[in-house]
């Protein structure tokens, strides 16, 4: 069994995104990039620079996954709560999210 760590979800739960990515360590199989709002990852206040810090330092060199959700899907957007426009479209969420992540994995990860 591996961890899965989210950062919405992080953003609720934990005091930071750093100690419980250190805590995981090599343990942690799988990681969600998503905002605080649930929106394109860089735009809200999640501490980027303490997660891949965090992810530099355990080494990870699995997936970066962009995660969010928009209103336009209704059945899913009811069940994650998503009642207002959080990004311009899908495909914003997408593009500026996957160069937000690339940008922060060249600062901090070894590729």
């Amino acid at each position: 069994m591996k961890v899965h760590l989210d950062t919405f979800h992080m953003n609720i739960e934990e005091k930071n995104f750093y100690d419980p990515i250190k805590m995981a360590g090599k343990l942690l199989n799988h990681f969600h990039c998503c905002e605080n709002d649930r929106g394109i990852p860089g735009t809200g206040h999640v501490n980027w620079d303490e997660v891949f810090q965090a992810l530099s330092e355990i080494g990870y060199d699995r997936w970066l996954v962009v995660e969010s959700f928009t209103p336009e899907i209704k059945s899913v957007a009811a069940s994650t709560a998503i009642w207002r426009k959080i990004a311009p479209s899908a495909d914003a969420i997408a593009e500026e999210g996957l160069k937000f992540i690339k940008e922060m994995a060249r600062k901090y990860l070894k590729a």
